[in-house]
């Protein structure tokens, strides 16, 4: 046996017809299955690929019958590929994963350790006429982003912030003497950082 692509011999009788590769089809033709992973490390040394319709991989029941192969599907809808809610609660605060920091003095920097939100808190202290607590993403000079909070009148009035950051941005926690020593500050993950 030998393979041809026009007057060009490619293969001789050196053909290995092992079944899993290449095989013979209805027609008695060589046929090509799988290709050989090249990864030596590899458990699957043979990928296959198939392409069809969402209703040709449902009928031939390949996600049971051939778990390793990697199936291009024509006919998706968008919907079916991504879960737009499910996506965009990947940018949303993890309110069950969240670190309490160490207020340190005022204007000091905090890093975020992950794509997150940072928190500060704190009340108006006894007598005084403001209190303010401010966060400052000051990363990136070009783009500064400050979120500040503050009250006045009444001691015990809550001022607070919530910062978006970045994995590594800094930002400071700025507050005034007028605040009560209540002060708080948060660390909150956001959904898409994993557990």
């Amino acid at each position: 046996m030998s393979i041809r692509k026009g007057s060009v011999y490619i293969a001789g009788n050196n053909i290995s017809i092992d079944g899993d590769t290449i095989s013979y089809n209805s027609n008695n033709s060589l046929q090509a299955n799988g290709v050989i992973n090249k990864n030596p490390t590899a458990v699957d040394t043979i990928k296959y690929d198939w392409v069809g319709t969402t209703s040709e991989y449902t009928t031939q029941n390949i996600s049971t019958l051939h778990p390793d192969w990697l199936c291009y599907i024509t006919d998706d809808d968008a919907s079916e590929l991504l879960n737009t809610a499910w996506a965009s609660g990947l940018g949303m605060p993890n309110t069950s994963r969240y670190e309490d920091l160490t207020v340190l003095v005022s204007d000091s920097e905090y890093t975020a350790p992950a794509n997150g939100w940072f928190f500060a808190r704190g009340t108006c202290r006894s007598g005084a006429s403001v209190g303010i607590v401010r966060l400052i993403n000051d990363t990136n000079p070009n783009m500064l982003i400050e979120t500040s909070s503050w009250c006045s009148g009444s001691t015990g009035r809550t001022v607070s912030v919530f910062l978006p950051m970045k994995a590594g941005d800094t930002a400071k926690f700025v507050y005034g003497s007028y605040t009560n020593s209540d002060l708080k500050m948060t660390f909150v993950y956001a959904e898409g950082n994993g557990q």
